[in-house]
């Protein structure tokens, strides 16, 4: 069944974007344009190397692919009140993790003094 949901989904967001496939899939859903990540059981996206979900709608994902604005819609997705609330317990292992995550991907937001890109 997840790989019927799977395929829905990329398909769903295939009607916006062509940039949608080739996908492949991961251990937590689908990589669509080696860049974002799409959550396997609900409507939920992370770009690579970020760890906090946020909500997506196909249309608005396939118009920031198609636009190269993916950065600022997750940015804007992640104060939507549709999105988790992304609440860490343990704000130093959060920014541990976020540090060594931005750091492996390239993304400079989390990266903390003596990580290197």
């Amino acid at each position: 069944m997840s790989k019927d949901l799977n395929e829905r989904k990329i398909s769903s967001l295939s009607r916006y974007t062509s940039l949608a496939r080739p996908y492949r899939k991961s251990q937590h859903g689908s990589l669509v344009n080696e860049e974002v990540l799409i959550a396997k059981n609900s409507n939920l996206f992370r770009q690579v190397g970020l760890l906090d979900w946020a909500w997506y709608t196909p249309k608005g994902l396939g118009d920031a692919l198609n636009e190269g604005t993916v950065a600022d819609y997750y940015t804007t997705m992640l104060r939507d009140e549709r999105s988790p609330p992304n609440k860490w317990r343990d704000k130093y292992k959060e920014t541990d993790l976020k540090s060594s995550y931005s750091a492996r991907s390239g993304i400079t937001e989390w990266v903390t003094e003596g990580d290197s890109i």
